[in-house]
């Protein structure tokens, strides 16, 4: 079985301004996301993006440490997604 990325979570200092800006970009954040720790909105084919409030559940980790590691994550769903599709090909 080969592994399927559904999660990716990042990490924001202000939920009720990254709750609005991703909404106007589409997601479907819950109503009352804006006042959570964490919250989620399903993407197409099963994925879902979170947004974690740094502040609260992540606070020892200084943000430069958080922008290395999205950017791994995303390289990592990336090619995931590139290797499905050509394997579907």
């Amino acid at each position: 079985m080969t592994p399927q990325f559904d999660f990716l979570g990042v990490p924001v200092s202000d939920m009720a301004r990254s709750v609005a800006f991703y909404r106007l970009l589409g997601l479907d954040f819950p109503e009352g996301a804006e006042n959570e720790a964490h919250v989620e909105a399903p993407l197409p084919g099963g994925m879902r993006y979170a947004l974690v409030c740094a502040g609260l559940a992540f606070g020892w980790l200084t943000w430069t440490l958080w922008v290395a590691a999205a950017m791994s994550v995303l390289a990592v769903v990336v090619r995931t997604s590139q290797v499905a599709r050509e394997e579907r090909a």
